[in-house]
């Protein structure tokens, strides 16, 4: 009886070392593969249940053959499942890219597919040989001032951030001590979904939201939905440039890993300025660490090395450097049940 009927794989596997190597270099594959998923929207049309490839195929406008083929693909790796007769359903891997779920990770998968850092990451090694951002090079400016003219990736990025701090924010808010903070201030806050979910954890709180203009003028619905608005101001402009006043604690999530050690200090310069003695600045980032677990983080990275103006992930030590040259005291570092921590710096 040959392999095939008796139900096992053609050919012999590889050795350990070689099959697991094997299966890292698909992962441009897998990403290009999730990316599509969700932009097709395939786990939101499986919510209701398992359907065949044709059905699929129909309602994404994709070939039936290609769409399978996929699919397939994503099944192997257990996102989706098929059962016979080409027929696929959600799994727990794939009911996370539904836009539905809390915390949904398919703005994410879709963020990155999309043209700006795929194809930046093409050009991966003018990073590894240059040190600088291979964004630049390619698009011919920053990838912050790129999206400005690019309101279709910038939306895109934005809804991933949004979805991001939904998956992360809770694990923030169970770690952190919020209630003694009168107001905050959340510093190129995006959409407002941290904000609003710390509103809610936090009926004493007061809010105050600020991002670039085309960021803000999305974000008041956010607050409205929640019935937050008259508890949250909302403020444009550019942080590099200066804070708004008026809170005694400052959050900047996500925000420190985009830029180098300069422009940092000048952000943290514009939170010292607008903060009264004893005020905080509190930093949400991936902290990084020689923990096996850190392969995350070290990867991130990456993509701060290649995408960002300077941006990278850092380690303790070197928050801690760049709270002390802006007229900060290290307080804590407090982890939470997701992949970021919360810096907390004390104004000296």
């Amino acid at each position: 009886m040959s392999n095939a009927i008796a139900g096992k794989p053609y050919g012999g596997a590889l050795p350990p070392a070689a099959q697991r190597l094997n299966q890292l270099l698909l992962g441009q594959f897998v990403a290009r593969s999730l990316a599509l998923a969700a932009e097709l929207g395939v786990a939101d049309l499986l919510r209701s249940g398992p359907l065949a490839i044709d059905e699929l195929a129909k309602l994404t406008s994709s070939n039936p053959d290609a769409l399978y083929r996929m699919l397939r693909a994503l099944a192997s790796i257990e996102v989706f499942e098929e059962k016979p007769g080409k027929v696929f359903g959600n799994t727990e891997l794939s009911e996370c890219l539904r836009a539905d779920v809390e915390g949904s990770l398919g703005p994410m998968a879709r963020w990155l597919g999309d043209v700006s850092g795929w194809t930046a990451w093409g050009r991966f090694d003018l990073s590894v040989r240059s040190g600088e951002p291979a964004f630049d090079a390619v698009f011919g400016s920053d990838c912050f001032t790129w999206m400005q003219s690019h309101p279709a990736s910038l939306d895109l990025f934005q809804a991933a951030m949004s979805g991001y701090s939904a998956l992360t924010g809770k694990a923030v808010a169970d770690a952190y001590d919020f209630s003694s903070i009168g107001t905050l201030l959340d510093v190129g806050g995006g959409h407002g979904t941290f904000l609003s979910l710390l509103l809610a954890r936090n009926p004493k709180l007061a809010g105050i939201l600020f991002d670039r203009p085309e960021v803000i003028e999305r974000a008041g619905a956010t607050f409205e939905r929640a019935s937050q608005a008259a508890r949250a101001r909302l403020v444009s402009g550019n942080f590099l440039d200066g804070v708004p006043d008026g809170a005694d604690a400052i959050v900047l999530k996500h925000i420190i890993h985009d830029w180098d050690d300069e422009h940092c200090s000048r952000l943290l310069g514009h939170c010292r300025r607008n903060l009264p003695r004893g005020g905080r600045v509190l930093m949400v980032e991936a902290v990084l660490s020689d923990a096996p677990e850190g392969a995350f983080t070290k990867f991130l990275d990456l993509e701060m090395l290649v995408v960002t103006p300077g941006g990278r992930e850092r380690s303790v030590d070197e928050f801690e450097r760049l709270l002390s040259r802006s007229g900060f005291a290290l307080e804590a570092v407090v982890p939470t049940r997701s992949p970021v921590s919360v810096i907390e710096g004390r104004a000296r």
